[in-house]
C-alpha cells in the first residue's frame, strides 16, 4: 500500500509539472489523470473530502444545473464544453490524498520555469534571425510561447505567487533566495511577453501586499504612492512590447476602439434577450457564439473593412466568463458563480497568497472565457487546490 501511495504522489507531481505544457501536449495531462483515477481508490482520501464536502456539493450542483439546462433544452452540442468543467472537481478529488502541497506547487513551478526557459531560448534565436521581430502581437508569438498570451500570463502569475509562498515556508536561506529569484524572473517575463492583465495584477498584488503587511514594514503615505508609481513606470519602460499593447501609437485610434473587447462586449450587450426563459436559463454556449458572429457581421462601427473582416473570421466569444454564464446559462448560473467567488474570498481573506490568487483569477475571468478551455479549467482547479488547502491548514 505504501508503494502505491508513493507511486500516486509521483504521478501527481508529474501531472503538476506537465500542466504548463498542455498547449503542446494536450492529451498527456488526460492520460496522467486516467492513471491517477485508477490508483485513487487505494488512497486515503475520505478525511480531506469530508472537510470540503460543502465545496464539492456546490461545484457539482453548479455543473449539474448547466448540464440540466443542456439536457432539458436539448443543447447537445454544449456537452463538449460541460465536459471540460468536470476537470475542476476531478482534480480537486484527485488532489485530496496529497499531504505535501509544497511538492505539488514546486512541480508546477518547475514546469512553468522550464517552459519559460524554452520560450526565452526560441525568442532569442528569433531575434538573432530578425532584429525587427517584436513580441507585441502576431500569431507567431503564440508558437514561441507555446500557448495563448493571457493564459500563459496567468500561469506565470500563479507560479510567481507559488514561489513566493514557498520562499516564506522554507527555513533554508539558499532556497529562499532561489525562490525569490525565480519569482523575479517570472514577473520580468510577464512584462516581456506583454501580458497586460497579468502585469496589472502584479501592480494590484503590490497594493494588496502593502495592505496585508503595512504594520510589519511600517509603510507611510509616501510609500503607498511611490510603490505603485514605480511599477507603472517600470511596466512602461521595461517592455517596449507592453507599452505598445497599452498605448496606441496612431493618434486617430484610441485605446478603447483598438481593444477587441470594446466591440465584443458591445455585441454581447446587443444579443441579450428579453425572453424570460433565456434570462433564467440562457440560450446555450453555441447559440451565444452564433448570435455574436451574426452581430459582428451586422455592426458597422469598425476601424475599417479589414478590421471588420478580422472579427467575422475570428468569431470571438464573449471574453468575459460571467457575461458568458449569463448569456449561455442564465441568471441562476451567473448568481451561483458570483456567490461561489464571494465564498472563496471569505474563506481566504486572511491569507495573502489566497487573496492574490483569487484577485488574479477574478480579473482573468472578467476578460476571458477561461472555463471553455481545458487549460483554463485545469489552472482554476489547481488554484482551488491551493486555496482549499490554506483553508484547512491556515497556520502552515
Amino acid at each position: 500500500m505504501k508503494n502505491i501511495n508513493k507511486i500516486y504522489n509521483y504521478i501527481f507531481l508529474l501531472f503538476c509539472f506537465i500542466i504548463p505544457f498542455e498547449h503542446s501536449a494536450r492529451a498527456l495531462p488526460n492520460i496522467i489523470l486516467v492513471v491517477l483515477v485508477l490508483l485513487f481508490p487505494f488512497q486515503n482520501y475520505k478525511k480531506s473530502i469530508q472537510q470540503l464536502k460543502k465545496e464539492f456539493i456546490a461545484i457539482f450542483l453548479f455543473i449539474a444545473i448547466i448540464a440540466g439546462n443542456s439536457l432539458v433544452f436539448q443543447r447537445w452540442e454544449d456537452f463538449n464544453l460541460i465536459q471540460r468543467l468536470l476537470y475542476i472537481p476531478l482534480i480537486l478529488i484527485l488532489f485530496s490524498p496529497i499531504k505535501n502541497i509544497k511538492s505539488s506547487l514546486l512541480a508546477f513551478v518547475l514546469g512553468s520555469f522550464s517552459l519559460l526557459s524554452i520560450s526565452t531560448t526560441l525568442i532569442v534565436i528569433e531575434i538573432s534571425k530578425d532584429s525587427s521581430f517584436a513580441l507585441a502581437n502576431g500569431a507567431q508569438v503564440n508558437d514561441l510561447l507555446f500557448g495563448h498570451r493571457p493564459y500563459l500570463g496567468f500561469m506565470y502569475l500563479m507560479s510567481t505567487y507559488f514561489v513566493f509562498y514557498l520562499a516564506t515556508t522554507t527555513i533554508k536561506k539558499y532556497y529562499r533566495i532561489l525562490y525569490v529569484t525565480m519569482g523575479i524572473v517570472f514577473i520580468s517575463f510577464i512584462f516581456l511577453i506583454a501580458a497586460r492583465l497579468s502585469a496589472l495584477t502584479v501592480l494590484i498584488s503590490t497594493l494588496i501586499a502593502a495592505f496585508y503587511f503595512a504594520k510589519k514594514i511600517k509603510l507611510n503615505l509616501k510609500w503607498w504612492l511611490l510603490v505603485p508609481l514605480f511599477f507603472v513606470v517600470l511596466m512602461y519602460n521595461l517592455s517596449d512590447n507592453l507599452s505598445k499593447r497599452f498605448f496606441i501609437g496612431d493618434e486617430k485610434v484610441n485605446f478603447i476602439t483598438a481593444e477587441p473587447r470594446y466591440y465584443i462586449w458591445d455585441c454581447a450587450y446587443t444579443i441579450m434577450s428579453d425572453n424570460p426563459k433565456e434570462i433564467v436559463f440562457g440560450k446555450g454556449y453555441y447559440q451565444t457564439e452564433n448570435d455574436l458572429a451574426l452581430c459582428y457581421q451586422q455592426k458597422e462601427n469598425y476601424l475599417d473593412a479589414e478590421h471588420k473582416q478580422w472579427f467575422i473570421d475570428s468569431k470571438f466569444n464573449t471574453h468575459n466568463q460571467f457575461l458568458d454564464f449569463y448569456l449561455s446559462q442564465g441568471i441562476i448560473v451567473l448568481c451561483l458563480s458570483l456567490l461561489f467567488f464571494c465564498y472563496l474570498f471569505i474563506i481566504g481573506r486572511k491569507d495573502f497568497f489566497s487573496v492574490c490568487l483569487l484577485v488574479a483569477a477574478l480579473l482573468f475571468l472578467l476578460v476571458e472565457n477561461v472555463l471553455t478551455r481545458q487549460l483554463g479549467c485545469i489552472l482554476i482547479a489547481f488554484l482551488l487546490c491551493f486555496v482549499f488547502h490554506r483553508k484547512l491548514q491556515p497556520k502552515e
